[in-house]
């Protein structure tokens, strides 16, 4: 009788105590970083693992300040909320007509468009940077969103394998009853696709909020800057500022966690839905 109780207990105490484990390595950097934002540099550097002495706020202020914070907040939420309004339309439109409909060369195209997951982004950063100079959008969000319109491989590979899972015979029913064919799209086959669609845009907000490497090469002007760039106002060639930015950091931190927090029940529904199967 001990023996069994002894199974029937230690599978689910192995399991508790690798999700605290886990929990415990994904959270404390949050907990330091928010804890380590209260705390003045010095403070940061000679006690980065104790408890602040004395709490303070000026970080924050700080932090809103130096880095004009505000602005770069604007810039990134304006250029994240359009790109991931094209990438969404993209990626549905394009994930609809791969799964649904039926034209020379489909099956070309797809792979073509989905090989683009195995290309390194970064790789062809030097060759869009002298197509937008030739083209004058230096310095512009425009080239900012060309590049994210044209990274919907992944979104493209999930919005497919939602539809596929759409029955046709609804599709049909919608066509006979004279639904156009983006009326069906719209109307019919859209909401039964909300769950990747929640997939999609946490997938690339979080991608897009703390993107650095693209506004670093086609922004100049300061007054365009993302929040990625605002943070660099902390740091110079010897230091950094610790407080203000992990003050920075936290707010920067916020917007993806609030996205995720509205959005979590499609998103857990569409990855339990089979979003990301082949």
């Amino acid at each position: 009788m001990k023996s069994i109780k002894l199974r029937r207990v230690l599978p689910p105490l192995f399991y508790y105590s690798v999700c605290l484990v886990g929990l415990v390595i994904v959270a404390y950097p949050v907990v330091w970083m928010l804890l380590s934002s209260l705390k003045k540099t010095w403070e940061v550097l000679q006690h980065p693992f104790a408890l602040p002495l004395q709490p303070t706020l000026n970080n924050y202020v700080k932090a809103w300040q130096v880095a004009k914070f505000g602005r770069a907040f604007l810039n990134s939420t304006l250029v994240t909320s359009i790109a991931i309004l094209g990438i969404l339309l993209i990626s549905t439109m394009a994930g609809y007509a791969f799964a649904k409909l039926n034209f020379r060369g489909k099956n070309f195209l797809l792979y073509f468009w989905l090989a683009g997951m195995m290309v390194p982004p970064h790789v062809s950063l030097i060759p869009n940077f002298i197509i937008f100079d030739r083209l004058h959008l230096i310095n512009s969000y425009l080239s900012l969103l060309c590049i994210y319109f044209s990274s919907t491989s992944f979104g493209v590979f999930v919005m497919r394998s939602f539809f596929t899972t759409v029955p046709t015979e609804i599709l049909e029913a919608a066509r006979i009853d004279g639904c156009s064919e983006f009326g069906t799209f719209w109307r019919v086959a859209l909401p039964l696709a909300r769950g990747g669609l929640a997939v999609i845009a946490i997938f690339y907000f979080v991608f897009l909020w703390n993107d650095f490497m693209y506004p670093l090469t086609f922004l100049r002007d300061p007054a365009l800057n993302t929040i990625p760039l605002g943070l660099r106002s902390f740091q110079d060639i010897w230091s950094a500022d610790w407080g203000p930015m992990l003050a920075a950091l936290s707010m920067a931190s916020l917007p993806p966690i609030v996205f995720y927090f509205f959005f979590q029940k499609q998103f857990i529904r569409g990855m339990t839905a089979g979003a990301l199967k082949g």
